[in-house]
């Protein structure tokens, strides 16, 4: 397009130098002047044409890589995980001692008239026996689960008035094996004075 319209400048303007009464090699040297002025403005122009398309794609290149940037950014994610909690269960057992443990043992061997030291708590008080020989009657429950009834004779040792339950008893006597745990006598001193006999003891006071 560009062609054809310096081609039609070219005849018109040849034409009208004609006209004026120019030689030939006059007309050839304006026409060629001309000529390389057009393509000089035609070079400019397709020079800044080519430049702003250039401006343009580095341009767009620019966004490209701010979006892919913003993006990477974006899909950045920072995971915070929470420390594990660990439950501790903590289970209070009454500590068994060696004296509770050998009774058991005669429990469960059904053993009897052995003399057993130890100590227990008191969970039930139950009435004399007056039948005989007077006996003060209780039950303890020894570390180990066991309980004894004890059969403390007070027509030759001191009864526990204050007795209750919860009460902490410690004792030596000699055990008896029964169904339910045993039963444990001579807890008072030997009336012969043959041996040393047995005992109970409440707080700081010695009953025997």
């Amino acid at each position: 397009m560009i062609k054809k319209s310096i081609i039609i400048v070219i005849s018109m303007f040849m034409f009208g130098l004609t006209a004026c009464g120019l030689s030939e090699t006059e007309m050839n040297n304006a026409a060629t002047g001309i000529l390389s002025a057009i393509q000089s403005e035609t070079s400019e122009t397709t020079v800044k044409t080519t430049e702003k398309k250039a401006g343009i794609t580095e341009t767009a290149e620019d966004d490209i890589m701010t979006a892919e940037t913003t993006a990477a950014e974006t899909a950045t994610v920072t995971t915070t995980t929470a420390p594990a909690t660990t439950t501790v269960t903590t289970t209070t057992v009454a500590p068994v001692d060696n004296e509770a443990e050998y009774i058991k043992s005669l429990f469960d061997s059904q053993s009897s008239d052995v003399w057993v030291t130890g100590s227990g708590v008191v969970t039930r008080v139950l009435k004399d026996d007056n039948e005989g020989d007077r006996h003060q009657r209780f039950i303890l429950e020894l570390s180990t689960g066991q309980t004894l009834l004890f059969a403390h004779n007070i027509d030759i040792a001191p009864r526990i008035d204050d007795i209750a339950k919860g009460d902490i008893i410690s004792f030596y006597g000699e055990y008896i094996f029964s169904d339910e745990g045993g039963t444990v006598h001579w807890t008072h001193h030997d009336p012969d004075g043959s041996s040393d006999g047995g005992w109970l003891k409440k707080g700081d006071t010695v009953y025997k």
